[in-house]
């Protein structure tokens, strides 16, 4: 395996031979331009820009002790081919199932915007944990119910009980019970401190660490592969130059009837990929394909990406698209959390409320 040195240094995480398929209409003569929609920039699209320049970052797959760049080169040469292929046939044949699932498959794992999303899910973990176990109240209201429940601090309340009773004289004052589980309580909350600050640093690192391992599997051992082979596969065509591609890559919808959108989904029912900005590659578990219009599609790309999206054009629609840009991505990843804590028998609430009934039962 090469150095870190010797490595490219710009990683493309939203591959340059998909984002061909969006290039302005004077993109030949002046090399592969395209229009950026930033989210955090709102005069970014104005001016065409090389698709060389977008959707890639320092290093983004690499790590000092591995790399997934070169894994991720092999497959795209592949890959690369097979795309332009449908793309001008506009078609898809049986022996294309492989490939297809194969590459949605890579793809649905191989974003900034995944990697965000796993980022940010181990953060709301982290910030719930934080909530509980680096908080005073929270640790003294458990630490005292858990004494309260300890034969060990039945025996020591007994004795104290003793003590404070006798006439036994002392230079120091002899601790209630209540007072010895809050200098528990501050002990454990000092040594949750130290954990809760390197934290941030700690879930980026794994993060990155954990998705590269994903990224150098190969995508047909992973579970979902198969999912997409399952699929029925088309290529549907506009007359206009209307489609986005964002930073999400592949949209995956959970059931089409009411639009119900994921930013990962185990279980899809669509599947829709822009391949360019003429041509929709759509994978659905029914036979009839639900038909989307331009404009819902885009609206959803737009705002399940974490970024930006790219066009080959610059319309008042996409202008006004931009603003839309992670509108339903951090709400559905908030959403599916808080309905996991809701249940999880690790809040702080849980664990009085389980502490409790213990007590009633003895």
């Amino acid at each position: 395996m090469k150095t870190k040195m010797q490595r490219c240094k710009n990683q493309h995480y939203l591959p340059c031979f998909l984002m061909r398929g969006f290039l302005t209409n004077n993109a030949q003569k002046k090399g592969e331009l395209t229009h950026a929609f930033f989210k955090d920039d709102k005069y970014s699209f104005r001016h065409a820009r090389s698709i060389r320049s977008i959707g890639h970052d320092e290093f983004f797959y690499d790590t000092e002790e591995k790399s997934a760049d070169e894994h991720i080169t092999r497959l795209e040469n592949t890959w690369a081919t097979q795309l332009d292929n449908a793309r001008k046939t506009a078609s898809i044949a049986t022996d294309d199932i492989q490939w297809i699932s194969s590459f949605i498959s890579h793809l649905v794992m191989r974003t900034e915007n995944t990697r965000n999303t796993f980022r940010d899910m181990q953060q709301n973990v982290a910030t719930e944990a934080d909530k509980h176990l680096n908080n005073m109240q929270s640790i003294t209201e458990i630490t005292n119910l858990y004494l309260a429940e300890s034969e060990k601090m039945r025996e020591i309340k007994r004795l104290l009980s003793i003590l404070q009773k006798s006439k036994v004289t002392s230079k120091k004052k002899i601790p209630t019970a209540h007072q010895l589980a809050s200098t528990m309580a501050q002990h454990i909350h000092k040594q949750f401190q130290p954990i809760f600050q390197s934290m941030p640093t700690e879930i980026n690192n794994s993060t990155k660490s954990a998705h590269i391992d994903a990224l150098t599997t190969d995508p047909d051992t992973l579970g979902r592969t198969q999912q997409y082979r399952n699929m029925f596969w088309t290529i549907r065509n506009y007359t206009a130059d209307t489609l986005i591609l964002g930073d999400i890559g592949p949209v995956a919808i959970e059931q089409h009837g009411n639009h119900t959108l994921a930013v990962l989904c185990s279980q899809p029912s669509v599947i829709l990929l822009p391949i360019s900005s003429k041509s929709l590659l759509l994978g659905t578990k029914e036979t009839l394909p639900p038909n989307f219009s331009p404009e819902e599609i885009n609206a959803m790309s737009a705002s399940l990406s974490s970024n930006f999206f790219i066009a080959a054009s610059v319309t008042p629609e996409n202008e006004a698209l931009r603003t839309h840009i992670n509108s339903k991505r951090t709400v559905h990843i908030t959403s599916s959390f808080n309905k996991a804590v809701a249940t999880s028998p690790f809040s702080t609430s849980s664990i009085i409320s389980i502490m409790k009934t213990q007590k009633k039962r003895r």
